[in-house]
């Protein structure tokens, strides 16, 4: 009776090596869901402060609006390195152009901003 030889075949390391790559690809397809999971979610957060500024405003009467300026909500705190303005112009006579933009600077990523745009006439609402 004849020993089996000792070691692996090539269709096994073959094998081994596609699984491994695999669960490499997998890995870092993980890695890169984790970021955007966390870049979507900040997202939706600046759009929510923009959004809920843009309607405080809206509400505001229309000679009662401020130029421009800075502006604190609660969720920034959820926001890394966050800072948020609105800008209040003259659009023409009747009409005022209010603008709201929050943005942001995640931790080694490149710096994001979310900016909301309307107009409030003298005599009613956009």
């Amino acid at each position: 009776m004849r020993r089996a030889a000792r070691g692996f075949t090539l269709p096994e390391i073959l094998l081994a090596i596609a699984m491994l790559s695999g669960v490499v690809v997998l890995y870092g397809a993980m890695a890169n869901i984790s970021f955007l999971s966390t870049d979507v979610g900040h997202k939706d957060i600046a759009l929510n402060i923009a959004a809920h500024k843009i309607e405080e405003l809206k509400a505001t009467s229309y000679a009662s609006l401020p130029a421009s300026g800075t502006f604190t909500e609660p969720g920034l705190s959820e926001l890394p390195g966050a800072s948020a303005s609105f800008t209040v112009s003259d659009y023409n006579a009747d009409t005022k152009t209010i603008t709201v933009s929050v943005s942001w600077q995640p931790q080694g990523k490149t710096a994001r901003t979310i900016t909301l745009t309307t107009l409030k006439t003298r005599i009613g609402g956009l």
